[in-house]
């Protein structure tokens, strides 16, 4: 609702801010990480595989520990798909991930800034 974003424009303004632009990029979905690993982390082990546009791993809201899940979103498509083949199953800190070329990218309706707060969503 817009009166309470109102009440909280720091905190909704400083969330929309954030969304990079992605469009264009290849995006491939980690599956299978280590609950320590950041977004720096995952750009590292992917970089050799060519130009990173951006690279995501969502955090828990209350514990600022991973979903056990990232983005890295690549310029070409097939350094994409050479990712994906060449890091399937590779161990990162003891875990073995999973990474895949998203088949479908982030909904639309989502840049309408909907959130999940104290229950309640958001649009």
């Amino acid at each position: 609702n817009a009166e309470y974003m109102g009440r909280f424009p720091f905190f909704f303004s400083t969330m929309a801010s954030k969304r990079p632009d992605i469009g264009g990029l290849i995006s491939v979905k980690v599956d299978n990480l280590e609950h320590g690993i950041r977004s720096d982390d995952l750009k590292q082990y992917f970089a050799k595989f060519g130009e990173i546009g951006d690279c995501y791993v969502p955090l828990n809201f209350n514990s600022s520990v991973n979903k056990g899940y990232g983005f890295v979103r690549f310029v070409r498509q097939e350094d994409a798909e050479t990712a994906c083949k060449e890091m399937d199953g590779v161990e990162i800190k003891g875990r073995p991930i999973k990474p895949m070329v998203a088949q479908v990218g982030r909904d639309a309706n989502l840049d309408r800034l909907k959130y999940v707060c104290c229950g309640a969503v958001l649009v």
